[in-house]
């Protein structure tokens, strides 16, 4: 994965980096390898600009993770209660 994504990643994540680009941006960015392009696209707030620097990147699928079968608990499973009263209000939501 490139500089940029490693940087965003760890700057939505990282409350101390969040600070940190609060404060000096440009010195943030530069100690974690940005070109100048890259400086140039996260401080332009563009999010479009943001998401077309990762159009060549390819990023891993998640995995789905599926029930087991047999369910290896032998243990009932809780059953799936859900109040009348949000029911109640969902339905006159949607309805």
């Amino acid at each position: 994965m490139s500089d940029l994504f490693h940087f965003l990643t760890d700057l939505a994540t990282n409350p101390r980096q969040q600070v940190a680009f609060a404060n000096t941006p440009e010195a943030l960015m530069e100690a974690a390898g940005l070109s100048k392009q890259e400086q140039a696209v996260v401080t332009s707030g563009n999010s479009d600009k943001v998401a077309v620097s990762f159009m060549d990147e390819r990023f891993q699928p998640a995995i789905a993770v599926v029930d087991p079968n047999p369910d290896p608990l032998p243990d009932p499973d809780p059953p799936h209660y859900i109040p009348e009263s949000v029911t109640q209000g969902f339905v006159h939501q949607y309805a």
